[in-house]
């Protein structure tokens, strides 16, 4: 489909109403009276032009009340402040979908319940986004017949019928052999059995001889071959694989697809084991746009992003962040970027858990402090001497992954980096033992709690190793963004009131002085999470050798086992002078008998 709409930044203007009895005015109860007593209202008749282009988001989304985890990115712009202008994208739009906006500096345009409060007006005017109209049209097609029944019926003709498209051969059953064959290579991804193809051409040429359509029963058959093991897993044999098999294993790691032209024909000519094709095989695929699909199924499985949305920040507590999507995609974005350019570069593992350089937009580098960064666009920027953002461990996405919208807990967050970061497991709580819940009261702080939590010996040698991290990352709220203190919502040094992005009036207070500070295992005292990084990185091989599993779990869908540490230790050793870079482990991972074997 295509989108459009026309835009265009603006002013709304305020005017001073009279001031009568002391009950303020529904919905603006949080505008300041000036000297005379009249509040500033809206002028909802006219607007003026902005002062600043303004950056928009178009999602699609097919739920009626909008989550981000309903919100589908379709395309970003910057409304200009002068004359409106007209913006297009392309969009993959399912039925029933809506299309929604949101203004990554403006309040959020859904809000949550009526009435709500608004937030108070700047003297100069309220900043804003007029869009003029929006149309949607497709859907598009950009060859006929489409690809998708090419690759399902070949070049036989084909008619209308109702709504839909239908094949019409003149001699059905002569044509199912042809289609069948060429579809069961595709997905099967390797020489089919003859076995294999007769039972699905007999159910076929069966469902035609008893009257079936023929359009109707060649998607019977296609849908009962994706539904046969051979098409869900992979179904190689236990030892060597052939050359079909690790082209399959290296497109489904790399490419998370069957197998391109280009690996189908080297599997063929039994050119595709040589170590030199191989090598030059995993650039290529690195390089093609669909390495996106890798780097973001990978930190799904590995990191958990796919579990960003699955808490929402706290309106008393975080009144800020609520509804504001734009924040939440940046922070996977950021995290994608990243990982892209550690392999792109070949950058060390250790700049996963620091480093001088991150991506940001402008709506992140605000939550980072970052300055200089204007727009929607992703720019590399250096970070200043001294800031806590740099490396995976401290990005925004992974600190959201590990709260719950409400509190952060040294304790999730702690398992998360030995698991995630530094691949060491600690066992289970034993199931007497409660968990150590944060007090959003205020009355004490979570490491009042867990020094009382170690006194019981059956927790003090676990905690011993998972509350440093933990205590490390204290000094990051539920959305990734420093703090000082904590908030809580019964006890404090000041209240703090107001209203909320989302029109919803607060009151939450300031708590006590957050402590990042910790010992290691091993005995080192950190004072903050900036000296807690400089001690892991002190150990490089454990950081390579986590990511380096982590990928191996990912490629080969087989846990790394005891017995596999050999083969793990080659691969170290083959990436130490790259100073274990991402992208070498990742060549020499293809390369290992952990790759090229089941």
């Amino acid at each position: 489909y295509k989108v459009r709409l026309k835009a265009r930044s603006v002013l709304r203007k305020t005017d001073y109403v009279d001031w009568e009895g002391d009950k303020q005015p529904r919905h603006y109860p949080n505008l300041v009276l000036d000297a005379s007593r009249r509040y500033p209202t809206p002028v909802n008749d006219r607007v003026f032009p902005g002062k600043r282009s303004e950056p928009v988001k178009v999602y699609s989304s097919t739920l009626s009340e909008p989550n981000n985890q309903s919100m589908l990115p379709i395309g970003k712009f910057e409304a200009p402040p002068e004359a409106p202008e007209v913006f297009e994208m392309d969009a993959f739009l399912e039925e029933g979908a809506m299309v929604k906006l949101d203004c990554m500096r403006l309040p959020s345009p859904m809000v949550p319940a009526m009435p709500h409060t608004i937030q108070k007006f700047d003297p100069d005017g309220y900043p804003g986004v007029a869009f003029h109209w929006l149309e949607v049209e497709g859907p598009f097609i950009e060859e006929w017949p489409p690809a998708s029944y090419r690759a399902l019926f070949g070049d036989l003709p084909l008619k209308q019928s109702g709504s839909h498209v239908v094949a019409v051969p003149e001699q059905p059953l002569k044509e199912v052999k042809g289609l069948l064959s060429g579809f069961m290579g595709r997905v099967y991804r390797r020489p089919v059995e003859k076995a294999e193809f007769d039972r699905f051409q007999g159910y076929a040429k069966q469902l035609i001889e008893e009257g079936e359509p023929f359009t109707e029963a060649m998607i019977a058959t296609y849908s009962a071959v994706l539904a046969s093991p051979e098409f869900l897993f992979h179904c190689g044999q236990p030892g060597e694989l052939d050359d079909f098999a690790l082209a399959e294993r290296l497109s489904f790691f790399l490419g998370e697809s069957i197998p391109d032209k280009s690996l189908t024909t080297l599997a063929k000519q039994g050119k595709l084991r040589d170590p030199e094709t191989l090598r030059a095989e995993v650039d290529r695929l690195l390089e093609k746009p669909e390495s996106k699909r890798f780097v973001k199924e990978f930190l799904d499985a590995w990191l958990k992003l796919d579990e960003i949305n699955d808490t929402d920040p706290d309106r008393e507590l975080y009144p800020e962040y609520a509804g504001d999507w734009w924040l939440v995609n940046s922070m996977v974005e950021e995290s994608r970027l990243y990982f892209a350019d550690l392999i792109a570069g070949d950058r060390p593992a250790r700049n996963i858990i620091d480093a001088d350089y991150t991506f940001v937009d402008e709506r992140l580098s605000r939550h980072y402090d970052i300055h200089g960064v204007e727009g929607p666009t992703f720019e590399r920027v250096s970070l200043p001497k001294g800031s806590p953002y740099g490396g995976i461990l401290t990005q925004a996405s992974l600190l959201k992954v590990t709260a719950n919208g409400t509190v952060t807990s040294p304790v999730l967050r702690g398992v998360y980096v030995l698991e995630k970061l530094l691949g060491d497991h600690p066992a289970p709580p034993p199931p007497s033992v409660p968990a150590v819940e944060p007090d959003i009261r205020g009355a004490a702080t979570i490491r009042e709690l867990l020094v009382k939590h170690r006194e019981d010996a059956a927790c003090a040698s676990c905690h011993k190793k998972i509350d440093p991290p933990g205590f490390a990352l204290e000094s990051f709220d539920v959305m990734g963004r420093w703090r000082d203190n904590y908030r809580s919502l019964g006890e404090g040094s000041e209240r703090i009131e107001g209203v909320g992005r989302s029109g919803n009036e607060f009151v939450h207070f300031i708590g006590s002085e957050v402590d990042a500070s910790g010992v290691t295992p091993q005995g080192d005292p950190f004072a903050d999470v900036l000296e807690f990084k400089k001690l892991l990185i002190e150990d490089e091989e454990t950081i390579a050798r986590n990511i380096t599993e982590q990928l191996l779990v990912y490629a080969t869908g087989a846990p790394v086992g005891f017995a596999d540490r050999d083969e793990v230790a080659a691969i170290l050793e083959k990436s130490r002078a790259s100073e274990y870079g991402v992208r070498t482990i990742i060549h020499e991972i293809v390369q290992s008998p952990l790759f090229l074997k089941k």
